[in-house]
């Protein structure tokens, strides 16, 4: 993010699509990776102690312990996102953004 506002050896301003389009190529991968892995981690650690047996045994509905997972999954993404949207915010000011002017020279 701290190189956006560089391109073909010019600068230009450190504007918020340049952040947005910033944040789509690097935190693409990580959100894909966030939605794999998880899920099949939590399976993993499920059968690995065998919890699934427990699990199966129970009068709930598949679907009440596939809910809380997906909102789980959801809400992690969610956190992802804001955390790349608030870095890209105090990389503005940072980088010279001033309220939506560069600051003058």
């Amino acid at each position: 993010m701290w190189f956006t506002g560089t391109w073909y050896d010019g600068e230009t301003h450190s504007v918020t699509r340049l952040m947005v389009q910033a944040l789509q190529s690097a935190c693409s991968f990580m959100q894909i990776a966030i939605a794999v892995f998880c899920p099949g981690e939590w399976v993993w650690r499920q059968h690995e102690r065998k919890v699934h047996e427990t699990i199966d045994t129970t009068a709930a509905r598949d679907w009440a312990h596939v809910v809380p997972t997906v909102i789980a999954i959801t809400l992690v993404r969610g956190a992802t996102n804001a955390a790349g949207v608030l870095t890209g915010m105090a990389v503005q000011p940072a980088n010279g953004q001033e309220r939506g002017r560069q600051k003058a020279s």
